[in-house]
């Protein structure tokens, strides 16, 4: 026999097991997701994939369907852990999974915009996330599924900074969630369109949030409102903590988290929402704590992109205030440069905005110019609005934010010395690590 004819019967075998072997695997898993509880058999996903698109030809199409959806929300739910290091090879065979399914004529949309959420966590603004919602869009079979696919790009298009898009995108689809039988989705539009005027028009912002929960609580058993609704909280809190009004801030956040997903990556972003407000103005006990149940979010679903870099942010306020400048500045070095890599703008500057605190701090002024430089040209390049009028009003805007944000109030050193006008966190966990470990003893 010769060699040739000895690879094709053993390819042949191969795959005659293959096809014997994987499809029950992938049926027992797709049917008790319990079994992936632990973070541990997280990677077992990575060889079920690849099994899946080995056997798809034959495969049955609603279980690879459900292979797709099970691996992905399951990733984002439980996470895989900080040592997984297989994100990209997952998500690139679920696609492929994906583009067999939809060469079928199967419901793909939501899918992909699965696809592009998992994206976000390492790669949040980047042409492959941009290609998976285009695909998902393009891929609808109805309303339905064209009007989520396009409040998701929307949501896209404000990420990138591009607010005009999103807007664009936003009133385009209008007439979609204008029907009836979409109404559910309306609170939806209203938060996305909150998100796409929040950095320029706070005011206009502020009238799309409280739509979208006025809106929502007329669907209280759809996924969709109850999400936006928990959107338009989470906003409105950043809103009110830009105000001032910081223990309504927190209100705001927690009652958002009881509504928002069971992904982590949302409650990582409550932790660390509620953290901001704590390393200034409360106490810093309490701001360790949601910093570091932030991290431990963001870690566990191998979140590495704006999540991480934002965080890293509010650390070194944290190491500011605890007087460690230095800590400070290396934190912030290194996610400047992690978000300059990934082209985010709006994430650049923000941390740009805390590295200039540090600098004010330090009283170093070619350290301070250089700050400003690098923020100037990020801005005109990349986070600008075009137009004259648009650009003034979202000039006047980030500035104002600005100076509230450079002004600060001066808060006790110490972990734990409260003062009369301190913050306190109303979110009833045991934040102090001395109350943890006697709760746990």
């Amino acid at each position: 026999m010769s060699h040739t004819t000895a690879t094709r019967n053993w390819a042949r075998l191969f795959e005659e097991t293959a096809h014997r072997k994987f499809p029950p695997r992938i049926k027992d898993a797709v049917a008790d997701p319990g079994r992936f509880a632990d973070p541990g058999e997280l990677p077992q996903f990575v060889t079920l994939l690849s099994a899946g698109l080995l056997v798809s030809e034959h495969a049955d199409t609603a279980m690879l369907a459900d292979l797709v959806e099970r691996s992905i929300t399951t990733m984002l739910t439980v996470g895989p852990g900080p040592d997984f290091r297989d994100h990209e090879e997952l998500l690139s065979t679920a696609v492929r999974l994906i583009d067999v399914l939809a060469r079928r004529g199967e419901r793909t949309t939501q899918l992909y915009l699965l696809a592009a959420q998992f994206r976000a966590g390492y790669a949040n603004t980047d042409a492959v996330r941009n290609a998976y919602v285009e695909r998902a869009v393009s891929s609808a079979q109805d309303d339905r599924e064209l009007a989520s696919a396009m409040l998701f790009q929307a949501r896209f298009h404000a990420d990138l900074s591009d607010y005009p898009k999103a807007l664009t995108v936003l009133d385009q689809c209008r007439p979609l969630v204008a029907k009836t039988a979409l109404s559910d989705l309306r609170a939806e539009w209203n938060a996305a369109c909150g998100l796409a005027h929040y950095y320029n028009e706070p005011a206009t912002a502020r009238r799309f949030f409280e739509e979208a929960i006025r809106v929502g609580s007329d669907h209280p058993d759809s996924t969709s409102a109850r999400r936006a609704v928990g959107n338009a909280l989470h906003f409105l809190g950043r809103i009110a903590a830009d105000e001032g009004e910081y223990h309504r801030a927190l209100t705001l956040y927690i009652e958002a988290s009881r509504l928002s997903s069971e992904f982590k990556t949302g409650h990582g972003y409550y932790h660390q929402r509620v953290a901001e407000v704590l390393v200034d103005h409360g106490d810093l006990d309490e701001a360790q704590y949601h910093l570091e149940e932030a991290e431990k979010l963001f870690k566990a679903v191998g979140q590495v992109s704006n999540g991480l870099q934002l965080l890293q942010g509010t650390w070194a306020r944290w190491h500011l205030r605890a007087g460690q400048v230095d800590d400070a500045v290396r934190s912030l070095s290194l996610a400047i440069a992690s978000s300059r890599s990934e082209r985010a703008a709006r994430v650049e500057l923000i941390l740009l905005a805390e590295m200039l605190r540090v600098r004010l701090r330090q009283r170093k002024p070619f350290a301070i110019a250089a700050v400003l430089s690098r923020a100037g040209r990020v801005y005109l390049t990349a986070e600008a609005i075009r137009s004259p009028r648009a650009f003034i009003r979202q000039t006047v805007a980030v500035a104002d934010r600005a100076i509230t944000f450079l002004r600060v109030r001066k808060a006790p050193t110490g972990a734990g010395k409260a003062s009369p006008d301190q913050v306190r966190c109303p979110c009833g966990a045991k934040h102090h690590r001395s109350d943890r470990q006697q709760a746990d003893s």
